[in-house]
C-alpha cells in the first residue's frame, strides 16, 4: 500500500495506486529525484512564492532598501529549499513512513537553515553585509537577533523554516497534480 497523501480534512490517503503518479515517489525512481518536470515545476514554483513573499514582507515591513538584483542572486535560493524539501519528504515517505512529526519538523529546520547558512556565506549575508565591499549583495543580517550564528541564521528562521517544510511537503503533491499536465495518469 503506497502513502499517497492527505485530503483536505488531514486524513491520510493511502492506495494501490497513486492519483499523483508522476508527482510521488515511484519505484523505478530514486527518493532524490522525481521527474525532471516535477523538479522545474516545484523550483520554479518556490522561487516565485519566495520572491513574491519577499517583496511584500519588505513592503510591509517598512525597510527602505533596494534588493540588489535579487531574482538572480538571491531567490533561487527558495526554489532548491522547496526541492530539498521534496526530496527528503519522498526520502522519509519511502524509508521511515512512520517518522513523528517533530522529528520532520527538526529534519527540515536543520536543512533549511543550512541552505541558508552555505547560501549566507557565499552572497556575504550577516554582519559584513552591510559594510561597503565586503558582500555580492545587499543581504539579510540577524546578528542582532537572538540565538544567531555569526548573523546569517537564527532560531527565529530556524522555526520558520521548519513549519515552511512541514507546509511544503504536504502541498507539493497537490501543487504537482495541479500544475503537471502528465498525460500517462
Amino acid at each position: 500500500m503506497l502513502l499517497v497523501g492527505m485530503d483536505v480534512h488531514g486524513t491520510m490517503l493511502r492506495s494501490n495506486h497513486s492519483p499523483f503518479q508522476g508527482t510521488m515517489l515511484r519505484s523505478n525512481h530514486s527518493p532524490f529525484q522525481g521527474t525532471i518536470k516535477d523538479n522545474a515545476v516545484l523550483f520554479g514554483t518556490y522561487t516565485l512564492l519566495g520572491a513574491v513573499s519577499e517583496h511584500i514582507l519588505y513592503y510591509l515591513s517598512g525597510v527602505k532598501k533596494t534588493l540588489s538584483n535579487p531574482v538572480i542572486t538571491g531567490f533561487p535560493i527558495y526554489g532548491i529549499g522547496g526541492l530539498t524539501i521534496y526530496w527528503i519528504r519522498n526520502i522519509i515517505l519511502r524509508y521511515i513512513p512512520t517518522l513523528p512529526i517533530y522529528i520532520e519538523f527538526l529534519v527540515y529546520g536543520v536543512v533549511l537553515s543550512s541552505i541558508e547558512y552555505i547560501s549566507g556565506k557565499i552572497v556575504g549575508a550577516g554582519s559584513s553585509s552591510y559594510v561597503k565591499g565586503t558582500s555580492i549583495v545587499d543581504s539579510w543580517d540577524y546578528s542582532k537577533n537572538p540565538i544567531n550564528i555569526q548573523g546569517v541564521v537564527d532560531i527565529q528562521h530556524f522555526l520558520l523554516f521548519s513549519m515552511a517544510g512541514l507546509l511544503m511537503s504536504r502541498l507539493n503533491p497537490y501543487i504537482l497534480s495541479t500544475l503537471v499536465c502528465d498525460s500517462s495518469i
